[in-house]
């Protein structure tokens, strides 16, 4: 794999905050939902809607910060969430490409990895992309990673290749405990959202809970 690009997202010395970022990866599709609900940053806010509440929504329960809520809660997901985020894990679920200068077996970025979509590879004329078919690759734990290799009997093209793959924390079903890890960085999401609203997303006050900085701290991949 491409070594990493070092990105400072955070100045400040022993807090600095550093997002390791492979440069090969890309987004391919965006998270379709926060890891916090609308509904449930209002109740962490202790704020009550109320109909026409918010003026954006004529005729629908909301609350008039309704609009500042969800931008600080994305703005808290952007912070820790890949490809960006300094915690180097997909917290929301989305679809994530890896590029590869030539197929080999690789650890995947950002996990926790879900599935791998397809694998395609340059063909042998060197214009055009060609799939590989299912069940050519097989996904085997690599630490906090998974690596995606050939499935046993099979031999890979050595050719440059994309990897498509889904990442990130799906929500528990229905009577299943939730994820440990999941259940954490939503804690962490909470204290964080309501540092921004109360202080207008201008001025920090997490010094006040100093166990916050260390919630996500045996989260954090380090690569």
């Amino acid at each position: 794999m491409t070594m990493p690009t070092l990105i400072d997202v955070r100045a400040g010395g022993s807090n600095c905050r550093r997002a390791f970022v492979p440069d090969n990866v890309r987004e391919v599709t965006p998270p379709e939902a926060l890891p916090l609900t609308l509904e449930e940053a209002r109740a962490h806010l202790k704020l009550t809607a109320w109909i026409d509440g918010d003026p954006n929504r004529p005729g629908e329960m909301g609350h008039p910060d309704d609009s500042q809520i969800m931008d600080f809660l994305a703005g808290a997901v952007g912070e820790i969430d890949a490809p960006n985020g300094w915690l180097g894990r997909a917290i929301a679920p989305r679809t994530l490409a890896v590029t590869l200068e030539r197929l080999e077996p690789v650890a995947l970025p950002f996990p926790p990895t879900l599935e791998v979509v397809k694998i395609s590879v340059v063909n042998a004329a060197g214009d055009a992309l060609e799939d590989l078919v299912d069940g050519s690759w097989r996904l085997v734990p690599d630490g906090l990673f998974m690596r995606v290799e050939p499935a046993p009997g099979v031999t890979w093209p050595t050719r440059p290749a994309a990897i498509v793959f889904r990442a990130g924390y799906e929500p528990p079903a229905a009577g299943a405990l939730p994820n440990t890890d999941l259940a954490t960085v939503r804690n962490w999401l909470k204290l964080r959202l309501t540092d921004l609203y109360m202080n207008g997303g201008s001025l920090s006050n997490m010094g006040t809970a100093p166990y916050a900085a260390h919630m996500l701290a045996n989260l954090k991949v380090r690569t």
